[in-house]
């Protein structure tokens, strides 16, 4: 995903958070696109994972898709060991959850009792209990037609993009892949860091610059 469809898709999100048919779809789709999250941790990412004071979200529960497509929450038991990892969040993201907060607790409140409270989702279905997988990837889609947005995966879009963002961006290798919990850096490379327009062209000239030093030097006598 390009960061110019990445914007397109955050305005929808915007627009579905504001009509209040999915509350919290701005926040999804923010995490979605800094931390690079697989679909099933971004379900099962709770309150309890969330630490405002450090500013990191800790990966280490996930909501997988059973044989109907049921909702099957695991708790300590993410995609492979490195998986289950801390990651920094931007400091803007702060408000945003503390907002988001607010309003689950108001939907625990208007719920009663019986609303599940552990885990407290960040983003829940009726009665606090683990969405579906196949509803987030509609519900994605759905924000992806509506920015306009084609050929993009709901979710490894997100990651596809913000690997290759931070690549682009002078961020090293090792820290992509923990932050997207690769076991190695050659899956990393290999598959989600995609060549960005210009970063080509801008790499030969820094190595024009470095020969035209060099050249230079050599004319000393």
């Amino acid at each position: 995903m390009s960061e110019e469809q990445a914007v397109r898709v955050y305005q929808a999100a915007m627009r579905a958070d504001e009509s209040g048919k999915h509350p919290g779809m701005t926040l999804l789709v923010a995490l979605l696109m800094v931390c690079g999250m697989r679909r099933s941790e971004i379900l099962g990412l709770s309150f309890d994972a969330v630490n405002l004071d450090t500013e990191t979200v800790t990966i280490f529960r996930t909501v997988v898709a059973g044989e109907k497509g049921e909702p099957i929450t695991r708790d300590e038991r993410a995609k492979s060991e490195t998986s289950i990892r801390t990651i920094s969040v931007p400091s803007e993201f702060v408000p945003m959850i503390q907002k988001h907060r607010t309003v689950i607790n108001q939907m625990v409140l208007a719920w009663g009792k019986g609303y599940q409270r552990e885990p407290l989702l960040l983003f829940p279905t009726f009665g606090g209990a683990p969405l579906p997988p196949g509803v987030l990837t509609i519900r994605l889609r759905q924000l992806h037609r509506q920015a306009g947005v084609k050929g993009v995966a709901p979710t490894r879009g997100f990651r596809h993009g913000m690997a290759s963002a931070m690549v682009a961006g002078g961020i090293d290798i090792k820290t992509v892949s923990e932050r997207l919990g690769h076991s190695t850096t050659n899956f990393t490379l290999q598959t989600y860091v995609h060549a960005v327009n210009g970063r080509d062209k801008a790499a030969a000239d820094q190595l024009g610059k470095q020969f035209s030093a060099m050249m230079a030097a050599s004319d000393k006598p």
